[in-house]
């Protein structure tokens, strides 16, 4: 959503993937760390997840981010729906070729990263 989350929802971020047991191997965690950094890599290493590798431990620990920051009342807005135009559509329609270009880098990413 472009900005970092509280301290409180760090800690619940924690303890959620302590509970649910979602551990990464090496080579996931490096992975994890460059996707945080980068919007892009993010986008894209889901996306190809998606297709290859749903259940994967990296898609679990975004599930659990993504439900953590969803339900704070301090980000509310972002998950809210809106009052949208007909040409909204068209955008959506946009996005879902973006998100198969996504997809199709990020399967070139995880190659490069090593993730299996």
């Amino acid at each position: 959503i472009g900005k970092d989350c509280s301290p409180a929802v760090a800690a619940d971020f924690a303890l959620a993937v302590d509970k649910l047991d979602i551990h990464l191997t090496d080579t996931e965690q490096n992975a994890y760390k460059k996707m945080l950094d980068s919007s892009l890599l993010l986008r894209s290493v889901d996306s190809a997840m998606a297709i290859t590798k749903s259940q994967s431990q990296i898609r679990k620990r975004i599930f659990v981010m993504v439900a953590l920051l969803e339900c704070t009342t301090e980000n509310l807005e972002y998950f809210l729906p809106q009052q949208r135009s007909v040409f909204y559509f068209f955008i959506i329609g946009l996005r879902v070729v973006r998100g198969f270009m996504f997809a199709i880098l990020g399967l070139i990413i995880i190659k490069l990263l090593g993730i299996e």
